[in-house]
């Protein structure tokens, strides 16, 4: 029965990906299971959104990475799930005419002190954030060093847990602090260094760096020290 049922699950799973839509309510077609548990616990409203900003994501093949909650939810157990998407695109442009041909409406998003800026997108409760604003040589970095993942049965850009952590500390709010010390024990300690090292290379060659990337440089020191806590 068991063998029947594993070849039903991977047909349906072949099958959910060969129509190329998302399908948010079952477990097999999750890369992580983390992330399915905090998907089936959302209410309907919230589940229908996310699910409606993956599909847009995928049929439009915006460019860029998850990154944000749905990412921490995707590498580590019983981080509950704001019912947001954040997706980082190096081309903003291309987001917002995809939406205005569409006729879907979005409004300018950005944050106090400058660290990040993109459009907002209600009524898929999604930020698209632009990569060339805040923290660009960082953002650069977060989308060279991007993985993907199967959600929803379908393969999506994410950032690589490496790079989430690092951006987790650098952007230093407190729950972004929690999460980057609840990942750490999901890293490689000599490849979160490695890339802690690439990172700092791109600032030292960099020929100009906003003052959102001067302070993320300053804290890698930090942060490379915190290495020891990554298996």
């Amino acid at each position: 029965m068991s063998i029947i049922i594993n070849i039903f699950m991977i047909s349906f799973k072949e099958y959910v990906m060969s129509k190329q839509k998302v399908n948010l309510t079952e477990a097999s077609l999750f890369d992580s299971l983390f992330l399915f548990k905090e998907m089936a616990v959302l209410n309907p409203n919230a589940l229908q959104k996310t699910q409606s900003a993956m599909q847009f994501i995928k049929d439009n093949n915006i460019p860029g990475v998850i990154i944000g909650g749905m990412a921490v939810s995707h590498y580590t157990v019983d981080r509950t799930l704001t019912p947001d998407v954040d997706f980082l695109t190096p081309d903003i442009n291309y987001v917002k005419s995809i939406l205005t041909k569409e006729d879907i409406d979005f409004e300018p998003l950005m944050s106090d002190n400058g660290a990040f800026s993109g459009i907002m997108v209600k009524v898929y409760d999604t930020d698209f954030l632009d990569a060339s604003k805040g923290t660009p040589i960082l953002n650069q970095f977060i989308l060279d060093t991007a993985t993907t993942a199967t959600i929803g049965g379908q393969q999506f850009p994410i950032i690589n847990p490496h790079a989430l952590t690092i951006m987790k500390f650098v952007t230093g709010r407190e729950k972004d602090t929690t999460d980057a010390f609840n990942l750490l024990p999901m890293l490689r300690k000599s490849e979160f260094k490695n890339l802690i090292k690439e990172l700092s290379g791109r600032y030292q060659v960099a020929e100009a760096l906003t003052a959102h990337d001067k302070k993320a440089r300053k804290e890698l020191k930090d942060i490379f020290s915190y290495a020891s806590m990554a298996k």
